[in-house]
């Protein structure tokens, strides 16, 4: 029970973005459960989204180290503390749809074969995911294999005529399916020897033959952007981001026609126009990246505090500005040749893609210095006005615009552009620390 406790800490409040979704998923479930207006599972997704599609990531990160190796029954006891945390979640999340039904009439009321149905489904979605993003943490190969398997079992039912693909998928076939990748899984990590680390980034020894052919010339700007973006560049990030965003596209198009076409394809539009606006996650975590690293430039960067402040802004804007100009460009073309576009008018549709992604840029530069109440309460209205300015319209099918959400999100990116300049000409950076040299 140790151990799945420290799993449970590790996937849902390590992280300043997890505790931010668990608190926001926690007392958006409440409000609902008491307004009865929606559903209160939808907070208790929200608040499990990130641990969903980080656990693999994590498990690679502890288990990757070569001290890992010297702890006792430390892959076993990781492995035990994670499948605790899938089952007991899982039935968390079932509990959490029964209390929808709690006042209504008893032959409205799921059976025992729905519950079972749904825990089924998100067992078998949080196994695949963990088991996927361990793999697909290694490298971009490893990622495109795992894609090829999450569209390989759709494949081949649909090659040899199965009926009724969802269901098999929640059934028995479910259960048998996750029952294999975890025998497999398991028996792959406790055997093997050495466990790779993950390899997306430039490796060390790429960086020493480089060294060997002779300096990269490089102004002191650019060395410091290296230094901000991790060794990348706004058009280097945009493009991988564009590439992804393409892939998911491809993939949720194709998804419905495997399994035989059972989801409808305005809900299927929707989801696509939801995946790119996904964008402004990608854009908090690089201004969340360039606030961290931008400790260490103080001194070096032969700037003051709002000098270095505007010079990373500028630089969180062009990274922004690469991150959507591809998934914008997605989208018109989504809008023009799709057959079940959206309802709501493209303007609208672009400044709602548009506020969440500038507000999370300038949340990102707030964390130079935390507040985290605030920071709760920020990332809390930040996520609600994505979900009730875009998300809801879109799987809604409303042909109302929300304008008045889409304004307030606005007034809301100068609000947090204002506490991020306030930060940042505040913060108390020690004056000896380790620094990069530019020279």
């Amino acid at each position: 029970m140790k151990t799945v406790a420290q799993v449970l800490r590790m996937v849902f409040w390590m992280q300043p973005m997890q505790r931010a979704l668990l608190l926001f998923g926690g007392c958006l479930s409440i409000g609902l459960f008491w307004s009865g207006k929606a559903p209160p599972v939808v907070g208790v997704l929200i608040a499990v989204l990130l641990p969903v599609l980080t656990a693999g990531m994590f498990l690679r990160k502890l288990v990757a180290p070569r001290h890992a190796m010297l702890w006792p029954h430390g892959r076993g006891r990781l492995l035990v503390g994670t499948l605790g945390t899938i089952v007991v979640v899982t039935l968390l999340l079932v509990l959490g749809y029964g209390l929808e039904f709690i006042g209504a009439p008893p032959r409205y009321r799921p059976d025992t074969e729905t519950y079972a149905m749904w825990y089924v489904l998100l067992f078998v979605l949080w196994s695949q995911c963990t088991i996927s993003m361990f793999i697909a943490s290694r490298s971009p190969a490893w990622a495109l294999l795992v894609l090829i398997a999450w569209l390989l079992p759709g494949i081949v039912m649909r090659a040899i005529g199965a009926e009724d693909v969802p269901r098999l998928l929640t059934g028995p076939a479910g259960i048998a399916v996750a029952a294999v990748m975890w025998i497999v899984f398991i028996g792959w990590f406790l055997t093997v020897r050495r466990i790779g680390d993950a390899r997306w980034r430039m490796r060390e020894g790429a960086v020493a033959v480089n060294a060997q052919l002779g300096p990269l010339p490089a102004t002191r700007e650019i060395a410091m952007q290296r230094w901000l973006l991790n060794s990348g560049t706004p058009l280097s990030i945009g493009l991988q981001w564009a590439i992804a965003a393409i892939v998911l596209v491809a993939v949720q198009l194709a998804i419905p026609r495997m399994i035989g076409g059972d989801s409808p394809p305005r809900w299927v539009t929707a989801m696509m126009f939801g995946t790119l606006s996904l964008g402004a996650a990608a854009v908090g975590a690089l201004s969340w990246t360039i606030a961290k690293r931008s400790r260490w430039l103080w001194l070096t960067a032969g700037r003051s505090r709002p000098e270095l402040f505007g010079w990373c802004e500028q630089l969180m804007l062009k990274t922004a500005l690469a991150v959507m100009l591809p998934l914008a460009l997605l989208a018109l073309l989504m809008w023009y040749f799709l057959h079940s576009r959206p309802v709501l008018p493209p303007a609208y549709l672009l400044l709602a893609m548009v506020a969440p992604v500038l507000a999370a840029g300038w949340f990102g530069l707030m964390q130079i210095s935390r507040r985290i109440a605030l920071d709760v309460l920020a990332a809390g209205i930040l996520v609600a006005g994505w979900y009730f300015g875009l998300i809801l319209p879109l799987f809604g099918n409303r042909p109302d615009p929300r304008w008045e959400l889409v304004f307030a999100e606005l007034a809301f990116v100068v609000l947090l552009r204002g506490l991020a300049y306030g930060r940042w000409r505040a913060a108390d950076w020690p004056r000896v620390q380790p620094k990069p040299t530019f020279d």
